[in-house]
């Protein structure tokens, strides 16, 4: 995407239907990208992402005693 001349990034209507996005919004930077999410997508997805938060950061702490 571009900016446009006073340096916004426009989202077609397309784009913006496709996310569900109709007033409020979360914005999302993960390294090279941002990511833009209807806030309640968003919330719902916080909720109930599919997997374990718990045992992700069970798993990441024990990787990580491993190798000191």
């Amino acid at each position: 995407m571009t900016l446009d001349g006073n340096a916004r990034v426009l989202v077609t209507k397309r784009l913006m239907q496709h996310a569900g996005i109709s007033k409020e919004i979360v914005l999302l930077g993960q390294i090279d990208r941002i990511e833009i999410w209807a806030k309640q997508a968003y919330e719902d997805w916080c909720m109930n992402p599919g997997y374990d938060f718990e045992r992700l950061a069970e798993e990441v702490m024990l990787s990580s005693d491993d190798t000191h």
